[in-house]
């Protein structure tokens, strides 16, 4: 039985208001650390706020643990939320924050203070019971609003971008202790962000989110190396995934072409690839595509010997690597991630090269879903070297 079942979810404001959610469906597993992402205003928090009982239904179902929770109030939903304000009392004791919600629950004394006990232990707060949140800092008042939950001992944590508010070193720090914290306790956890770096390090399932919509339900693995669509390609991934548009082809030589407007005075060039069939509504003759590559896919060439011809725009070092920012067709700038640094200058003409195999394909429409290839097992005829064509 999943602990929380979302089915054909669908929230507006007002009768005639926009669709907020259009339609969602999302299983969440006992234990599982489900992650939302996607920008701003694609409806993740709203998702959250309904599923903690702060918002009303305007249709489908929210299940926990099978049974139906839509009219249910948040305090009958066994959760705990921690907020991205902290949401703590200001004139209240760290130990008073902690120990009020079981107060109201009308908990034993001895017990309330061994949740105290125990969470302040687990989150280092043990010498900052006494103070007051203003005392506090911003990573510290965190740890308190995260241990207001803990005490509670829900079956669902609810996180709404929790570390929004804390600066770059105190988010990743948190971070690992919100993940210690999940190891320790195998809660069920929805966690709302808009970092996808977030995402990636702390999710056991990653929710996609755009416009009310989601777009891919995977782990961290599975939306990195297969998107299922240029948003999720573009989204996840620093920097996202490089995209180019251009049109397959059937070369004369029996391979599949990708003919794009690049660089240079005879700008028309074609990547070859040794490719199948392709999916139904593309043929190889005038189907529009778009191709997709991750930075560390790339590899600088002289550009004669290159798969693209690129010009060299912008060099950004990063200590470790050096992130090399380069035009391959007019308007359009790709990212490379290269270890070290690199001896180039702006306007630097080079060559990228890539196995055919990085290669991420997608339908050039609005939705950009994924087109899957069947890679033939080798090109009918041999291609030497596979490189650029100019016409």
């Amino acid at each position: 039985m999943s602990a929380v079942e979302i089915r054909e979810l669908v929230k507006s404001y007002g009768r005639n208001g926009p669709l907020i959610l259009k339609s969602l469906n999302l299983s969440i597993r006992p234990g599982e650390f489900t992650v939302l992402v996607g920008p701003s205003g694609c409806g993740k928090t709203t998702l959250l706020r309904l599923i903690a009982g702060l918002e009303e239904v305007t249709a489908g179902e929210i299940r926990m643990h099978g049974k139906v929770v839509n009219d249910l109030p948040p305090a009958g939903r066994d959760i705990g939320m921690v907020f991205q304000d902290y949401a703590l009392y200001p004139h209240m004791s760290v130990r008073q924050n902690l120990s009020f919600g079981l107060q109201q629950r009308d908990l034993p004394k001895a017990e309330i203070e061994a949740r105290i006990a125990e969470a302040a232990g687990l989150l280092g707060l043990t010498e900052f019971l006494e103070r007051k949140p203003a005392q506090l800092s911003g990573g510290q008042r965190q740890r308190v609003a995260i241990g207001r939950a803990l005490v509670k001992r829900p079956k669902i944590f609810l996180f709404d971008e929790p570390l929004s508010n804390l600066d770059a070193q105190l988010r990743s720090r948190t971070r690992v202790e919100i993940a210690d914290l999940h190891r320790r306790f195998k809660s069920t956890s929805i966690y709302v962000t808009h970092d996808q770096v977030e995402a990636m390090t702390l999710a056991d399932q990653i929710v996609l989110m755009e416009r009310g919509r989601i777009r891919q339900v995977g782990t961290p693995e599975q939306v990195y190396e297969r998107p299922a669509n240029r948003f999720v390609a573009g989204f996840i991934g620093t920097p996202g995934m490089n995209f180019l548009e251009g049109e397959v082809v059937e070369s004369k030589e029996g391979a599949t072409g990708f003919r794009f407007h690049g660089m240079g005075e005879r700008s028309a060039q074609t990547i070859r690839f040794a490719l199948g069939e392709a999916p139904r509504g593309m043929t190889q003759a005038d189907g529009r595509a778009v191709i997709g590559l991750r930075a560390e896919k790339i590899m600088m060439a002289e550009p004669s010997r290159g798969d693209i011809v690129a010009r060299v725009s912008l060099l950004e070092p990063h200590g470790h690597e050096t992130h090399v920012l380069a035009e391959v067709a007019p308007g359009l700038t790709w990212t490379l991630r290269v270890t070290g640094r690199v001896s180039l200058s702006a306007g630097d003409l080079i060559g990228l090269r890539f196995k055919r195999n990085d290669v991420h394909w997608f339908a050039a429409d609005e939705e950009g879903e994924r087109i899957d290839f069947d890679f033939l097992p080798t090109p009918k005829r041999e291609i030497s070297p596979p490189s650029v064509t100019y016409h």
